[in-house]
Order: C-alpha cells, then structure tokens, then sequence
C-alpha cells in the first residue's frame, strides 16, 4: 500500500511539473512593455483618423447576418489537439473547399519561426508572434494563423492571431472598445483600433474569412476559468488606423 502511495505522488508531480514547464514555457514569449514605450505608442497613434465604435455584447455575433452572408464560407474554430487557442489550422481538402489563396507570403516563413511582435499597451504585454498555430508553436507564444484565407499585415487584408486563455491571453477579456493593439512585422509597426469583442461558439464559420478592409482579430478560448476543453471563443477584432517605419 505504501509503495502504491509513493507512486501515486511521484505521478502526481510528474503530471504537475509537466504542465508547470508548459505554462512556463509559453509565459516566456510574454514581456512586459516599459512605461516610456507606452507613451511612443499612444503619441503615434493620438493624430490617426479615429474609426467609428462598434458594440457588440458577449454572446452576440456581429458577424452573423447581412454583412456575414457577403463573406466566403471559412473555416470553422475547432478544438483541435490543444484547446486553449481557440483555433487549429484546418487544410482545404478536410473540408471540401478549395478557397481563393489570398497571401503570397503563406510560404514565406517556417512554422514555429519567431515572425513578428504583439504589443497591448491597456494590458502592458508584448507577445512573441510564430509562424501557425500548431500545438508546438502556441506553446512558445502566440501563433499566426496560416490559411488560404488570411494575410500578414503586410498585404493589408486580414491577420488572425491566436494564444492559449491561460498563458499569453490571460487578460484579454478586459480590453475595450478603441484600444490599441500594435503589430510589428517586417520592419513596420502596424497600429490597430478595437472596434469589438464577442463570444462565440468553436463551430462558427464567420470569423476566419477573407476581408479586404486590413483587420486584426484575436481568438482565444472562453470562458477563460474553464477547466478542461472550454466550448466557445472570445474574440477580439481591431481594424488598421496606421503604420509606422521601424
């Protein structure tokens, strides 16, 4: 019996200092923006055109409706292996489409290359941004996401950008309306306005699509103190007010 219990705990550490190194793992692409870096960033953007507010409540889905019927059929939010991201890289053929290829740059890096920056001022973090949201590049930081239907920022169309709820997105459910998110690629700093957030179910189609006004949107899992594989996404989608040489 005592042999039996000193397995038990030996498992028991083993399955915790596992996870642990994980969770480290992934904190590690997270760094904390110094107070005079947050004042660059709100000086570049105070002269930009202010876009108009959209409110959207939680548990609506603003893209549901008119303006989502004169969008292309995407990819849905599954599981996939690994939760938290709120999103997996699905291919085509899975399932039965073959979209329009709207980057030129889907081959341009390797997955799980360290490919851009993430910045939030309101939550005072800069986040390491790699190439796909596989499971290996999601527990370095946060992914971008690779598909037929998404660009870098770069070609001005549509970025999606996905971390795990619990390590790098932690937070994220306290941004509002008209805060900044900064995107640095390239050598160009891309500054996006957030127009809205919402939850929404893993299964809905609406939110990686092709867009031709240049958005950012962030996705992760909901409800964010969820144990286990939590059933929706938290979403947060921000539109270009201006880019900046580095």
């Amino acid at each position: 019996m005592e042999k039996i219990f000193i397995a038990m705990i030996v498992i028991g550490l083993s399955i915790t200092g596992y996870f642990g190194y994980q969770w480290f793992d992934a904190r590690a692409g997270v760094d904390k923006i110094s107070t005079n870096e947050e004042d660059v960033i709100a000086d570049s953007s105070d002269d930009a055109p202010k876009t108009p507010d959209k409110n959207v409540s939680e548990g609506e889905n603003d893209s549901s409706g008119e303006d989502a019927a004169e969008e292309p059929e995407a990819y849905t939010l599954p599981e996939g292996e690994n939760s938290d991201s709120g999103t997996s890289e699905v291919p085509a053929s899975e399932n039965n489409e073959t979209p329009p290829v709207m980057s030129d740059e889907i081959e341009k890096w390797s997955k799980g290359e360290n490919v851009a920056k993430l910045k939030i001022p309101e939550l005072g973090n800069s986040y390491s941004v790699y190439w796909g949201t596989d499971d290996e590049s999601l527990d370095q930081g946060v992914g971008m996401y690779v598909s037929e239907w998404t660009t870098t920022p770069a070609e001005s169309r549509h970025t999606v950008l996905s971390g795990h709820r619990d390590t790098v997105f932690t937070g994220l459910d306290n941004l509002e309306d008209g805060n900044s998110l900064i995107v640095e690629y390239d050598d160009t700093q891309y500054v996006y306005r957030l127009q809205k957030t919402w939850v929404t179910d893993a299964e809905d189609r609406s939110v990686i699509v092709d867009k031709e006004e240049p958005t950012l949107t962030l996705t992760t899992c909901y409800p964010f103190d969820y144990i286990g594989s939590a059933p929706d996404r938290y979403i947060v989608e921000a539109t270009l007010e201006q880019t900046n040489s580095l």
